[in-house]
């Protein structure tokens, strides 16, 4: 490992890396970029970028401030080479990587105006920073297909947090619905790695650039665009009468539902049950119930004026907007927004390439970049770590899974790409019994897990079963047990019962907990390989979310258990700060865990990204209003981290004054210097572009 305290740190010379060099072969295309700005060097040979090991926390639907943060690096000639990330930012680290493993991205030359070309951080940032109107068509979806389930575990969510201090409940807790997350998650990390970008990087304007990977974007997707009015007709509309043919709108409204319907299938990634849901799950199933409702009140409400519907609904949407995960889709859906294809959705789903899906005549398959890749299999892109959490379980026949208590039960996952999966099964078979990757270099040595808790896995799986496990944190997701098999159980030192499930004893299983430990693992990057002399570390976390309640909750749960009443949960939340008690010394532990991550550093230094994503504004007065519009607004939140993150950067690499390539567009107003906070939306739509239509294309 290479750790250098501040006081000695030294410059060196940045270590070109594998995509630039490759910018010069003769097969790539070339294309002069001429509204960049970037720093004359006197000659064509391609500049050098730095490299910078990333470790980013999860933020759920406000992905797109990490987008504006780590595009701000990639801007500034700093290559990411490694991305560690959990929960959301596991979706969040593939898709970066992706573009920086896309060879599009990687083999395509486009010259500065200079004549240079543009390194490889700086083609992944020209790309990174036109995925605003992909950002905006993501939906983080609560579970309509079980509305009573998810009402039940949202007051079970709300009683154990307001009484226990912890997140108490059954795996089976289900708020958000976990296959839609997962799904929309891995097809954007898909366009990200195999999409053909080549085009989009030849425009040097930064509005068309965004406006042709909207369009990419909607192609590989297959995404079909919906008005409030389309939807809401949609829904309440009845279907056609059996042997009628059906009328273009009614065949639209159709479609329309079953889209909707399909987004909110459940399956389980376990092999020996897949398929094997309910049936008011099957969609088919779902919707014929749902028709055929609709078949008989649908007559009473065609009576109702459209405006009047729309009005009542937008009323509905207003008073839920707040509620968790509920209020996330309420206002999508105020304003248009794009429902994607069911069928793209679920082969993500089920760890496959687009690529894999269509026939080879299929026009969509142009639009993918070239690779001579024959595999299926949508891997999780190379230079990157995804990490989760998991419980040991009894499985019981009418409760389902129930956690065992206690830190023994306790489990830290990771999933590294093929590309260093070698690297760290190598580092995990070296420890001894009590060291960790979770542990910190004081005097005794402290340690957050040991050896026995950590599982490396992989490398046959599947970027969408690594992010759906991430993901799944307790309370908000249905948490699944983790599919272990058999070299993974012999690796491990496990005892396999049965073939597909990771059995430790006749009745006990692990089941995922969600990669709520995220910027924890910060220092385990720095024994990977790529990050012994890399130039840069860097994390990316929201300040307020340090050790902060989410942490003490989850872990309160595992050490605690369910109490048995809220006279003995009060207890417990009295005692929550007590150094001595379990929880309190795990989080003594963690924290110093925490502490001597962040002391970490490069051989040219250490970068903070920290932006509180939750509270974006630094203005006084009207913090608040500007804060609220932007988040609602994701392009808004996305440009305001990216100017966020450049003087966070600029602070500690000493850059000529020459303006960066997208500081002409990005950095030329602050929108917190805006007048009001209605001029943020004014201002990123006249940088952007219209990026989701108001009106049918």
């Amino acid at each position: 490992m290479n750790i250098r305290s501040r006081s000695t740190l030294f410059p060196v010379a940045a270590l070109a890396l594998g995509g630039v060099a490759l910018a010069s072969v003769v097969s790539c295309t070339s294309r002069r970029f001429n509204n960049a700005n970037v720093r004359s060097t006197g000659t064509a040979a391609p500049s050098q970028d730095q490299t910078v090991c990333l470790s980013i926390q999860g933020n759920g639907e406000k992905f797109p401030a990490l987008f504006g943060e780590v595009a701000a690096l990639m801007d500034r000639k700093i290559n990411p080479v490694m991305i560690q990330g959990g929960s959301s930012a596991s979706i969040t680290a593939a898709t970066l990587r992706g573009v920086l493993s896309n060879p599009s991205v990687r083999d395509t030359e486009i010259l500065g105006s200079d004549g240079t070309p543009l390194t490889h951080a700086q083609k992944a940032a020209l790309v990174v920073t036109s995925f605003l109107g992909p950002s905006e068509t993501f939906l983080f979806l609560p579970s309509l297909n079980r509305l009573a389930k998810m009402l039940r575990s949202i007051a079970e969510y709300t009683i154990a947090v307001k009484f226990a201090d912890a997140f108490i409940g059954l795996p089976s807790q289900e708020i958000a619905h976990v296959e839609a997350v997962t799904s929309q998650g891995a097809l954007m990390a898909d366009f990200a790695m195999n999409a053909d970008f080549s085009t989009i990087l030849k425009e040097t304007d930064f509005k068309k650039r965004n406006a042709m990977t909207m369009d990419l974007w909607v192609k590989f997707g297959d995404l079909m665009f919906v008005t409030p009015a389309q939807f809401l007709g949609a829904l309440l509309s009845a279907p056609p009468k059996a042997g009628e043919r059906a009328t273009a709108e009614q065949a639209f409204n159709e479609k329309v539902k079953l889209r909707y319907f399909e987004i909110f299938r459940n399956e389980d990634m376990r092999p020996e049950i897949r398929n094997s849901v309910r049936k008011d799950d099957k969609p088919a199933e779902s919707l014929a119930a749902y028709n055929k409702l609709m078949s008989v009140v649908g007559k009473g409400v065609a009576r109702i004026p459209p405006e009047k519907l729309e009005e009542a609904f937008t009323k509905a949407i207003q008073t839920i907007a707040n509620v968790p995960f509920i209020g996330t889709f309420a206002l999508t859906a105020t304003k248009p927004f794009y429902l994607p294809s069911h069928e793209r959705l679920w082969n993500a789903y089920n760890g496959r390439t687009l690529r894999s899906l269509l026939p080879p005549s299929d026009p969509t398959q142009s639009l993918l970049v070239k690779t001579g890749d024959t595999s299926p299999m949508l891997s999780i892109p190379s230079g990157t770590v995804l990490h989760t959490t998991a419980r040991k379980a009894s499985k019981r026949f009418l409760l389902g899974n129930v956690e065992k208590t206690g830190l023994d039960g306790f489990y830290m996952v990771y999933y590294p790409s093929p590309d260093l999966f070698d690297d760290l099964t190598g580092l995990h078979a070296k420890l001894e019994p009590y060291e960790s990757f979770l542990q910190y270099p004081t005097g005794g040595g402290g340690v957050v897990l040991p050896k026995s808790n950590l599982l490396v896995l992989g490398p046959n799986k599947s970027l969408a079963y690594a992010v759906r496990t991430s993901i799944a944190e307790p309370g908000s997701m249905r948490r699944d047990p983790l599919v272990l098999d058999d070299a993974e159980m012999a690796r491990h030192g496990l005892q396999l019962a049965k073939r597909t499930v990771p059995l430790f004893t006749s009745d006990e299983t692990l089941v995922s907990y969600g990669g709520w430990l995220d910027h924890f693992s910060a220092a385990t990057f720095m024994r990977y390989k790529p990050c012994q002399n890399v130039d840069y570390v860097a994390s990316a976390v929201a300040p307020g979310q340090g050790l902060h309640n989410f942490q003490r909750m989850a872990i309160r749960a595992v050490i605690d258990g369910a109490p048995r009443s809220f006279l003995q949960a009060n207890k417990q939340t009295e005692q929550k700060d007590d150094p001595q008690s379990p929880v309190g010394q795990f989080m003594t532990s963690l924290e110093a865990y925490r502490d001597y991550g962040k002391t970490l550093v490069g051989t040219a230094g250490r970068i903070d990204l920290s932006f509180d994503w939750d509270n974006p504004s630094d203005r006084k007065g009207d913090r608040e209003a500007f804060a609220k519009a932007y988040l609602s607004n994701r392009a808004a939140l996305f440009v305001r981290a990216f100017q966020h993150a450049a003087k966070n950067i600029d602070d500690v690499v000493m850059r000529e004054s020459a303006p960066t390539l997208l500081s002409s567009v990005l950095l030329a107003q602050p929108l917190d210097a805006l007048p009001d906070a209605d001029a943020v939306a004014k201002k990123v739509e006249e940088m952007s572009g219209e990026l989701i239509p108001k009106q049918q294309p």
